[in-house]
């Protein structure tokens, strides 16, 4: 790539995906090695999973007197004829979110 301007050089790296793709693989090793989470504090954003059943209802409303916020609707999916759920939540408040009652013991 002698001989071309710096733009049209990224422009072709870009173009030629190389560059991207190596982008992308990096930053998912990045991600999944960042370990657990040692936030002392639950996150903004959560996404409650498990079985359909009284337990999983008891996690939402436990998050939703937190003082979380219902982020869309929940979804609903099946594997051999077991029912699960998943539900997003937003810290909404201007304050931080509350400690995690783990972290608080530490």
């Amino acid at each position: 790539m002698v001989g071309l301007c710096r733009s049209k050089q990224s422009a072709l790296m870009r173009s030629s995906g190389k560059r991207v793709r190596t982008r992308m693989t990096t930053r998912r090793a990045t991600r999944l090695d960042n370990g657990p989470m040692t936030e002392p504090r639950y996150p903004r954003y959560r996404v409650l999973t498990g079985p359909d059943d009284d337990r999983f209802c008891e996690r939402v409303s436990e998050a939703l007197d937190l003082g979380y916020e219902l982020h869309g609707g929940p979804a609903l999916t099946s594997h051999n004829g077991n029912a699960y759920v998943a539900q997003s939540l937003l810290w909404t408040a201007t304050t931080p979110p509350p400690f995690r009652p783990d972290a608080e013991s530490q």
